[in-house]
């Protein structure tokens, strides 16, 4: 992922390989987003996808969704990205 695939000339981000690439995953099935061609779950897949890249500029990204956690490790692992995807467990005592 070397060259913006709509805009050659221009710079590819790695904020924005995040962002496909984490899509891929989804599509391709990689701990997917649950029931996303319903409108609440695909708003929540997006928001998952643009936390993702945003995160790439942080040092540290914590969620309690486990699949998103996956597929932003994988991303990340494959870009080089430094910044710590983390699961926590959430007790509600």
């Amino acid at each position: 992922m070397k060259k913006n695939p709509i805009y050659p000339e221009q710079p590819y981000y790695k904020h924005q390989k995040v962002t496909a690439i984490y899509n891929m995953l989804n599509t391709l099935g990689y701990y997917p987003d649950s029931k996303v061609h319903k409108e609440r779950r695909f708003i929540a897949a997006v928001s998952d996808n643009s936390h993702a890249s945003i995160a790439s500029f942080c040092h540290i990204l914590l969620s309690n969704d486990e699949n998103f956690i996956k597929k932003v490790n994988a991303a990340y692992e494959y870009l080089e990205v430094p910044t710590l995807a983390q699961h926590v467990v959430l007790n509600y005592a």
